[in-house]
C-alpha cells in the first residue's frame, strides 16, 4: 500500500503477479529511489510455499504499474532485499538467499557480486557512503568497502585497454600499528581488519601489460610526491625481521611489513596508498638508532592531488582529494607546516647518511690497498682514514650495532635528527617552537660537520690521490650509492 497524504488514505499497489497466481508472498523489503519520488523497488519471497524463485519488482509511477526485475538471478536465489545506490542512478544491489547481485541498468539485468562473500542468506543490505554494508543470517555483517569502481563501471570499461577509476576521498587520520616507540606515529596494531586506505586506487586492465605498471601521485603544483612501479614488486618481509632498538624505540621488528606491490594482472586491480610521500632514508649499516627508526616518510597534507597510471606508454589521470578525519582538529596550514618540516628533516638526515656512505666508500678503498701498497701510501692512507673517522663519528656513531649499545656510545647528529622527525609526524598538528629550535640547532651542527668533510675532501683526499697517482695507483672516489624504492604501501590483486 502507498499513501500520498501522510497516512490519511492508503491505496493498494501490490504488484499484480503477487495478487493472482503468486499469492501469499512475503514482501520483505520496499525501497524508494533517492532520485525519483515515485520510483520504488520491492523484494518478495515465497520460500515457505516451496517456491524458491526470485521475485523483485520496480515501479516508476508510485505503484500504478510494475516491472519484474529478476533477469540474471537464478532459481533458488530468492530475493530478500533490494537497495538502490544514492550516487549512481540505476545501480542496484540485491540480497538473496545465497548471495549478492548487482545491476547497472535499474534491474533489467543482474550479475553476481559474490567475491569472497560466503554463499549465505543476505537478509538486508544498505549503501552507506561509499560502502555496501549487508547483514546475513548467521554469518555476520559484511562490508564491501569502496564501491566507487561499480559507480563508474560501463561496457566501455570492460573493453578499454586500461581504465583508471576516480578514487573516493582519502581520509587522513592517525592509525595504529605504525613505527611505534619514541620515533614514530605507531601504537598497537588493530585487532580487526580495517577497510583499505586511506587512498584506494583502482584500475582495470584488459590484458596483462608488456611493461611495468607505474603509479605517480602529484600535488596541486604538479610536483611528484610519491611514485611506485610493478618493476619493484617484492614479497612481504617476515614478522620480526630487521634490527630493532630498545623497547620499541624505533626498531624495525614487529608485524610483517607489507610488500610495495603494484598489481599488474589482467582484470580489476587495486593499489592502496597510505598518503606517505617520497621514501624514508635508512641509516648506514650497521648503525642502530635509539628512539628512532630513521627519517620518517611524511604524510601529505590535505588538498587536491592527481593520480597518474602509466601502462605500456599510455598515461591515465584522475583527481584525488585528501581530507582530514573530522574527529581530528588541525588547519590546512598546520598540516602543510608539518609536512614541510618533515621533508626538511628528511633532507638533512639523507645528507648526513649520504655523507657517511661516501666516507665508508673511501675507507673501504683505502683498506683495499692493503699491505702491498708502498709504505708512504699505507701511512698516508691510515692518516686519511683517521681524519675521515673523526668527522664521520660526529655525524653517526657506528659503534651502535645493537639495541643496548647507545647506553655506552652516545647518539650523534643523525640519530637526533631521526628522532626529531618522529616527533614531528607523531601528531596531527603544526610544529611547536621547541621543535623548530631543536631543528635549527641540529642542522647547524650538521652543517659544521659537512663543512669539515668538504675540507677533508678538498685537501686530504686530493693530496692522497696525488700520492696514489705518483705510485701508479688508481685514485679513490665515492662509489655510486644504492637507490631505494618506497616502503609501506601494498597492492591487492
Amino acid at each position: 500500500h502507498v499513501t500520498r497524504d501522510d497516512g490519511a488514505h492508503w491505496s493498494d499497489v501490490t504488484p499484480p503477479e503477487l495478487k493472482t497466481d503468486k499469492q501469499w508472498a512475503k514482501v520483505g523489503n520496499i525501497r524508494t529511489s533517492p532520485f525519483d519520488a515515485c520510483t520504488a523497488y520491492v523484494a518478495a519471497r515465497r520460500n515457505k510455499l516451496d517456491d524458491f524463485a526470485p521475485y523483485a519488482y520496480r515501479t516508476y509511477d508510485c505503484g500504478k504499474t510494475w516491472t519484474k526485475i529478476v533477469n540474471g538471478i537464478p532459481e533458488g536465489f530468492y530475493v530478500q532485499s533490494v537497495a538502490p545506490d544514492a550516487v549512481r542512478k540505476g545501480l542496484l544491489f540485491a540480497g538473496t538467499e545465497r548471495g549478492v547481485f548487482v545491476s547497472f541498468n535499474d534491474g533489467a539485468e543482474w550479475e553476481p557480486l559474490q567475491l569472497n562473500l560466503p554463499h549465505v542468506s543476505v537478509r538486508d543490505l544498505e549503501v552507506h557512503g561509499d560502502d555496501l554494508v549487508l547483514a546475513t543470517h548467521g554469518r555476520a555483517f559484511w562490508s564491501l568497502d569502496d564501491i566507487t569502481p561499480l559507480r563508474q563501471w560501463s561496457p566501455a570499461v570492460a573493453t578499454a585497454a586500461a581504465t583508471l577509476f576516480k578514487p573516493e576521498v582519502a581520509m587522513r587520520s592517525n592509525g595504529g600499528g605504525g613505527r611505534g616507540g619514541f620515533g614514530g606515529r605507531g601504537g598497537a596494531a588493530p585487532t580487526a581488519q580495517n577497510p583499505p586506505g586511506p587512498a584506494v586506487i583502482d584500475y582495470q586492465l584488459a590484458q596483462a601489460p608488456q611493461g611495468p605498471v607505474q603509479i605517480a601521485i602529484t600535488d596541486a603544483k604538479g610536483a611528484t610526491v610519491a611514485e611506485f612501479s610493478s618493476a619493484n614488486n617484492r614479497a612481504p618481509r617476515a614478522a620480526g625481521a630487521g634490527r630493532g632498538g630498545r623497547g620499541g624505540g624505533g626498531g624495525r621488528g614487529g608485524a610483517a611489513v607489507p610488500a610495495v606491490n603494484v598489481p599488474n594482472k589482467a582484470g580489476f586491480n587495486r593499489f592502496v596508498w597510505n598518503l606517505q610521500a617520497k621514501v624514508t632514508p635508512l641509516p648506514p649499516a650497521p648503525e642502530v638508532l635509539w628512539g628512532a627508526r630513521g627519517g620518517v616518510v611524511p604524510v601529505v597534507p590535505t588538498g587536491m592531488y592527481t593520480v597518474k597510471l602509466t601502462v605500456d606508454g599510455q598515461t591515465y589521470s584522475q583527481p584525488l582529494q585528501v581530507k582530514l578525519d573530522p574527529r581530528m582538529h588541525a588547519t590546512d596550514a598546520d598540516l602543510q607546516a608539518q609536512y614541510d618540516l618533515a621533508l626538511k628533516i628528511n633532507d638533512e638526515v639523507a645528507k648526513a647518511w649520504n655523507t657517511v656512505y661516501d666516507m665508508e666508500s673511501l675507507q673501504k678503498q683505502i683498506k683495499a690497498l692493503g699491505a702491498s701498497a708502498p709504505g708512504a701510501v699505507t701511512s698516508a692512507g691510515s692518516a686519511l682514514d683517521q681524519r675521515i673517522t673523526a668527522v664521520e663519528y660526529k655525524i653517526a656513531n657506528l659503534n651502535n650495532k645493537a639495541g643496548e649499545d647507545p647506553l655506552n656510545f652516545p647518539i650523534m647528529i643523525d640519530n637526533k635528527l631521526a628522532a626529531l622527525a618522529g616527533r614531528v609526524e607523531q601528531c596531527t598538528c603544526a610544529p611547536t617552537s621547541g621543535v623548530m629550535d631543536v631543528y635549527n640547532d641540529l642542522t647547524a651542527q650538521l652543517n659544521a660537520q659537512l663543512a669539515a668533510w668538504q675540507e677533508v675532501q678538498s685537501k686530504d683526499v686530493v693530496a692522497f690521490n696525488s700520492l696514489l697517482q705518483q705510485n701508479n695507483l688508481k685514485p679513490i672516489a665515492p662509489e655510486p650509492r644504492a637507490t631505494r624504492v618506497a616502503a609501506g604501501e601494498s597492492g591487492v590483486n
